[in-house]
This record gives C-alpha cells, sequence and structure tokens, in this order.
C-alpha cells in the first residue's frame, strides 16, 4: 500500500511540473535587463483541458489551443519559441505529440498511431526535434 502511495505522489509531482512550464524572458520594456517569465500551463476552465499562457505576476492569461479534447504536458523548446504538448482524439484512445509556436499558431500534430499512448515530449537540446 505504501509503494502505491509512493507512486501516486511521484505521478502527481511530474504531471504539477508538467503542467506548470515556465519560459525565462529577457524584459525589453526595461534597459536594465530585467527578468520576467511566461509560464505555460494546461486548465479545464472551459471545460477541456487547453493550454494557457501567463506571465509571472498572473496579469494576464491567453488560451492558446481552442479543441475538442485535451492538451496539456507542455515542453518549451529550447530557444523558447515553440511548445510541444499532448492532445487526445477518438474519445482518449489515441493521445498525440504536437508542436505549435509559443503564441498557439501553427499546431502540427505529429504522431499519429491509432490506439496508442504518445505522451511526455521532449525537445532535443539544439531544438530542432
Amino acid at each position: 500500500m505504501k509503494t502505491h502511495n509512493f507512486t501516486h505522489l511521484i505521478l502527481v509531482l511530474i504531471l504539477f511540473l508538467n503542467a506548470c512550464n515556465i519560459k525565462k524572458q529577457d524584459s525589453k520594456e526595461n534597459s536594465s535587463k530585467s527578468l520576467s517569465y511566461e509560464i505555460a500551463y494546461s486548465s479545464k476552465e472551459t471545460g477541456d483541458a487547453e493550454i494557457y499562457l501567463t506571465d509571472d505576476k498572473a496579469k494576464s492569461k491567453t488560451r492558446i489551443t481552442n479543441r475538442s479534447g485535451r492538451d496539456g504536458y507542455i515542453a518549451w523548446s529550447p530557444d523558447g519559441t515553440r511548445i510541444a504538448s499532448y492532445g487526445y482524439y477518438d474519445g482518449g484512445n489515441t493521445w498525440s505529440i504536437h508542436t505549435m509556436n509559443h503564441d498557439g499558431t501553427n499546431l502540427k500534430r505529429l504522431t499519429h498511431a491509432k490506439n496508442k499512448w504518445d505522451s511526455s515530449p521532449a525537445w532535443s537540446p539544439d531544438g530542432k526535434k
């Protein structure tokens, strides 16, 4: 029983860390080069899990996905310009990996295997894959 609880705790921690993926940015508004952060997260605010962006002060949020199904497991590209995530199809039987620009444009589905769960995308160090 203790092993099951520990495994559950680890899974919840991994899901939380993936859902709250953070990208550091240089602020162009301040000549002293202060840092700001753009945070990508997945939320069911509209019913389906969609991906949102917010700043480190949570002053604003922008939904960058808008499709039926769930989107999550967010991974920023090393240069901070693109996001990889998963989304599901077929009523949750097929989970596929997607990439998009950091603002949600140029969404591309990369995996198409039916009845498979492709999840937890990660970028290569150079961001090309």
